[in-house]
């Protein structure tokens, strides 16, 4: 499977150097689950920009950037989408994109430094609504998967993974958000 992204660095960027990092172990939790409940607003939209505004504060205030925002729903829609466009079944449907800087210091330089972390970043967010559902469901990959896929074991780096993993569901937690099970949300009914 690498065949063709290799041919194309190869064509494009003849000078790089290749590696390889193979996997060196999983977490016992890969994944952060939540639910935010609600009551049924007058318009899911505005309810969902404002669940927006409030998420990014909420994050930026704790010394998160938004690196980036794809609204999934709006993006995959082309002319000749019906009213239901390219998502139906979802009122909402977006991935945010989310950089903790003294984190990604900590990982990819200083003492011991891992750049070959950053095929994990940025940290991808999801979050939806399914039509007829009165709550957000969000998840993210732990950081501690990160931690177990490349065998970190230098303490201030687990001390700051540790940090995000309990951080992350602190700041879902004062938005309303509910631990839920680490299960595939798309195949819950």
């Amino acid at each position: 499977m690498f065949e063709p992204l290799d041919s194309a660095i190869e064509e494009h960027y003849p000078q790089a150097s290749k590696s390889y990092t193979k996997i060196q172990g999983y977490a016992d939790k890969t994944m952060m689950n939540f639910e935010i409940p609600f009551d049924e607003p007058e318009d899911i939209d505005d309810f969902f920009d404002e669940f927006q505004e409030n998420f990014e504060a909420a994050f930026e205030t704790k010394g998160y950037i938004i690196a980036g925002f794809y609204n999934m729903k709006e993006s995959l829609n082309s002319e000749d989408d019906e009213d239901e466009g390219a998502m139906p079944g979802y009122n909402a449907y977006i991935v945010w994109s989310l950089c903790h800087v003294p984190f990604s210091y900590t990982i990819f330089d200083g003492k011991n430094p891992m750049p070959q972390a950053a095929i994990f970043a940025p940290c991808s967010m999801y979050a939806y609504i399914k039509e007829g559902e009165n709550k957000i469901v969000i998840g993210m990959p732990t950081l501690g998967a990160w931690a177990a896929a490349l065998n970190i074991t230098d303490k201030e780096k687990l001390a700051k993974i540790a940090q995000l993993d309990s951080e992350i569901p602190a700041i879902i937690h004062s938005l309303g958000g509910i631990d839920t099970d680490n299960q595939n949300p798309l195949l819950r009914k």
